[in-house]
């Protein structure tokens, strides 16, 4: 586990990740192909919440934040619990796909370049449980800095730790092969550092909208 985590200091890597980790271009990113008619939004991966503010702004929409580390779901819980229509709950996503709860869109963000192909398919195939057929499935994802890139690029990748980052095309591949899953468009969009008119540009990310095929019976 890297020394500065959101395990070891959830506080601070929710601050650290506002000033600096792009926050604010990623809510407005996880919430670029959200429309009015997902009332039901499930976030899997959300650490602190630090994304899930986006969805805050429209009482009628149901939040649900999920992740396996108690120390940031506490967090979140402390800063945003309170309101009724949104929750976080410490468990992992394969368990909670037995709940029976159905969500109309689902969101996985920066979650997927920390884990090797076998557990993003495992984590993958808990919204085929949780959806219904047409659920909408947003996969956020930082890629590779290129060589071209300025050094705040490649000095935000070191950043991330991600052991798993790869590039758009090669995500997009694994995401077709799934057969529960079908890609519909794919984004590359520059995410800035700060709160600040998203500069300095600190990554590039995909944004992969994919939608729940449920097999038929």
């Amino acid at each position: 586990m890297p020394f500065f985590s959101e395990s070891r200091f959830p506080r601070l890597w929710d601050i650290f990740q506002f000033w600096m980790g792009g926050t604010v271009d990623k809510r407005k990113l996880a919430k670029r192909k959200w429309t009015t008619q997902h009332r039901h939004v499930l976030e899997i991966g959300c650490a602190t919440g630090n994304v899930a503010k986006a969805f805050f702004s429209d009482p009628s929409v149901s939040y649900t934040g999920i992740d396996i580390d108690c120390g940031a779901i506490f967090v979140a819980n402390r800063r945003y619990g309170r309101r009724s229509n949104i929750r976080f709950i410490c468990e992992a996503v394969e368990l909670f796909a037995k709940s029976g709860a159905v969500f109309d869109y689902i969101l996985y963000c920066g979650v997927l370049h920390h884990n090797d192909a076998a557990t993003c398919l495992s984590l993958l195939a808990a919204s085929q449980s949780l959806s219904k057929d047409g659920t909408d499935v947003i996969i956020l994802e930082p890629l590779l800095p290129e060589p071209t890139d300025k050094p705040v690029v490649h000095f935000y990748s070191f950043l991330e730790q991600g052991r798993f980052l790869g590039s758009a095309r090669r995500l997009c591949s694994f995401l077709s092969d799934i057969s529960f899953l079908r890609v519909v468009d794919m984004e590359i969009h520059p995410v800035g550092a700060t709160p600040f008119r998203s500069w300095p540009t600190c990554a590039r990310f995909a944004l992969i909208h994919c939608r729940v095929a449920k097999p038929e019976i």
